[in-house]
């Protein structure tokens, strides 16, 4: 999956930056003596390699390069500003200043906006931050990123409906779940996860499982929707129980939780129960049970289960009960 792909190289990016912000630091602070005079485009490539390689302090002193030749090279500030808000350490008011120039040159620069609306809601400015991703609309109608942050901003502020209207959209406007620099997972995927919350949170558990269910088919290995799912069918169990709603409808979904947690001893305490009480399989109770015990031997419920199956067993006396 090419999130996960985009995962991997993140965190090795990362991992190679660290060695780098010492220099960006030094430079940042002192930016450094124009190189000999070269041409910007060849400067531009080559610091775009030195980004890809993971040399970042190359990277940052090219771009510092690349403005002192022409202070109206906008990619050069945003790359340089991106460089400081993705760093370790807190530099945000430079790569603010930074981005802030590179609109001044550029106004419709869409990324630059959205880079100023992620700086702005960090700094504690969610008002500010959306008036930057509105901007980002009125170029781009459907930039994900810009509905999927404006999406967060409404939910923030209890305005569900058009919470739900920007997390569609952010849905629709990343059909091929791009992933994006510096984020671990792409907005459609995102989107999807924060959609599922708010319709939980909106008295919709069905629908949010459902769109749980979408999200991982798309992403079968997004840790983060995966345990979000859990626990809603864990919950979910929890209403079917309440409702006595059918053996067979209850088992479906204990069985889709460990489909995502088969270690969970509770569940397969649960299902031996209806295998033994409701669906007169006792082979496949004390199979449950003792699965339930093995995960938690101080499990004294699971126990109590494998000694009474034993003895119906013994004397063949296994009936159909109710919990």
């Amino acid at each position: 999956m090419r999130y996960v792909a985009g995962v991997i190289e993140i965190v090795l990016l990362i991992a190679m930056m660290a060695s780098g912000w010492i220099r960006i630091e030094a430079d940042r602070d002192n930016p450094p003596e124009p190189l000999p005079q070269r041409d910007v485009s060849e400067l531009r490539r080559e610091a775009e390699k030195f980004f890809d390689d993971g040399q970042i302090a190359q990277t940052s002193r090219l771009y510092w390069h690349i403005i002192k030749l022409d202070p109206r090279q906008v990619e050069a500030r945003f790359q340089l500003a991106s460089i400081y808000q993705s760093s370790i350490h807190s530099w945000e008011n430079d790569a603010l200043k930074l981005v802030n120039d590179a609109l001044a040159y550029a106004p419709e620069y869409v990324d630059a906006h959205l880079l100023k609306g992620k700086i702005l809601r960090n700094q504690g400015g969610p008002r500010e931050a959306a008036r930057e991703y509105l901007q980002v609309l009125a170029f781009d109608p459907e930039n994900a990123e810009a509905h999927y942050h404006l999406g967060t901003a409404y939910e923030g502020n209890q305005q569900y409906d058009d919470a739900t209207y920007h997390y569609q959209q952010a849905i629709s406007g990343d059909p091929t779940l791009e992933q994006p620099i510096f984020e671990a997972v792409p907005f459609g995927l995102r989107a999807r996860l924060q959609l599922a919350r708010l319709l939980y949170r909106q008295k919709q558990p069905d629908k949010a499982i459902d769109m749980l269910e979408e999200t991982l088919a798309l992403a079968p290995d997004y840790g983060e929707a995966k345990s979000e799912l859990a626990l809603l069918l864990r919950k979910r169990a929890e209403r079917l129980i309440r409702e006595s709603a059918d053996p067979d409808v209850q088992l479906a979904n204990y069985q889709r939780i460990l489909e995502i947690d088969p270690e969970d001893p509770l569940v397969w305490h649960r299902m031996g129960q209806i295998y033994e009480h409701y669906l007169d399989q006792p082979d496949k109770a004390m199979k449950a049970y003792k699965r339930a015990y093995e995960l938690d031997p101080f499990y004294g419920d699971a126990l109590l289960d494998i000694r009474s199956l034993e003895l119906k067993l013994k004397h063949g006396t296994t009936t159909e009960e109710s919990l």
